[in-house]
């Protein structure tokens, strides 16, 4: 089944956008192996749509090894932190105990009454 250069033209946008059927594409490449005008533009719709929007036309894959590169580096900062949290609560609770234990006098004075 053959369709007309009108009904072609009327379908190229939709067939560059991925917009139509199986059995439409189909029967628009069929016509576009015949009929240079139409092949001509089709051209001009894929080249106009590149200039709009050069994302619709080529769409990229996320960089996936970048992202797992970004969450590795956030972990690793969060263990950083936790670490460092966590030595800071021990040196204070230390502290805290030290004076505690020694009825909080100072340990130059505590020093000098064992002299």
């Amino acid at each position: 089944m053959k369709i007309s250069c009108n009904t072609c033209r009327d379908l190229i946008p939709l067939y560059v956008d991925g917009a139509v059927s199986d059995d439409s594409a189909e029967l628009i490449r069929e016509h576009l192996l015949c009929c240079e005008e139409c092949r001509k533009l089709m051209l001009t719709v894929k080249n106009e749509k590149k200039k709009r929007d050069p994302a619709a036309v080529s769409v990229s894959r996320p960089d996936y090894a970048f992202v797992a590169k970004r969450l590795v580096n956030r972990r690793n900062k969060l263990i950083s932190a936790a670490a460092s949290l966590t030595l800071l609560v021990g040196i204070s609770a230390g502290y805290g105990l030290h004076t505690f234990i020694n009825g909080g006098k100072k340990s130059t004075e505590i020093n000098s009454k064992e002299n």
